[in-house]
């Protein structure tokens, strides 16, 4: 059974590299064969937990489209001048 003092340094930890994982559980009665698996679990964890961070990221960045596809389509140099100075267009004061 593994002592309390190496739970409580897993449970604090947000990322446990594979090497710090194996470094605490060898001080545990567990078995090379646990060990060995409990790293594999670890290393698949963080690939699937990396993949979604990069999903999420795509799915905001291909939904920041929406709302830049309504933005003006001005070509350098063809911005009105009202919108460049931010004075009041032409005829309107």
């Amino acid at each position: 059974m593994p002592s309390g003092e190496n739970i409580d340094d897993l449970d604090n930890t947000n990322f446990v590299s594979n090497d710090r994982l194996a470094e605490i559980l060898e001080r545990t009665d567990a078995s090379p064969a646990q060990v060995e698996a409990a790293v594999a679990l670890n290393e698949e964890a963080r690939l699937r937990a990396l993949r979604l961070g990069l999903l999420v990221l795509a799915t905001v960045s291909a939904l920041a489209i929406v709302p830049a596809s309504r933005l003006p389509g001005y070509r350098p140099g063809e911005v009105p001048e009202s919108v460049a100075t931010g004075a009041a267009p032409a005829g309107r004061e």
